[in-house]
């Protein structure tokens, strides 16, 4: 699965938003690999337009949701440990996204640089978009 950050929902939704983001999130959706969470759930509604709230709101519906039950706290406050020892300290709201997706054994689709770094640092796995899927488990 791949858990789509809202830098990405938000990209999609900007009315000349990036073809290769739309290509790429909806050939994720349409194979059933892509997946929210709360939290990216709350960034892209809680800045959306009026006339974009229903929209947004039914293709969440459609989505995938991740739980976060009451772990998911204490499972980030140690992921952010382990990227700050690491010498990287991210926003919490991007510190619970990467290790919800960890828990999960999920890729991140991001374009926030945050997410970059700790894949080059091993903490996470990124969805790199392009000729021949890597939405595909490896």
């Amino acid at each position: 699965m791949v858990l789509i950050d809202s830098s990405v929902w938000i990209e999609l939704f900007r009315k000349k938003g990036d073809l290769f983001t739309s290509i790429a999130v909806e050939n994720v959706i349409e194979e059933m690999q892509a997946c929210v969470c709360g939290i990216v759930k709350l960034e892209v509604l809680g800045g959306a337009r009026d006339y974009e709230k229903t929209t947004i709101s039914n293709l969440f519906s459609f989505v995938p949701y991740i739980p976060q039950p009451e772990t998911t706290w204490d499972e980030t406050v140690r992921f952010q440990w382990q990227a700050r020892k690491k010498g990287l300290n991210i926003p919490w709201s991007d510190a619970v996204i990467a290790s919800l997706a960890k828990k999960h054994g999920h890729r991140i689709y991001a374009r926030d640089k945050h997410f970059n770094t700790l894949a080059d640092l091993g903490l996470i796995e990124l969805y790199t978009p392009g000729c021949g899927g890597s939405y595909v488990e490896q």
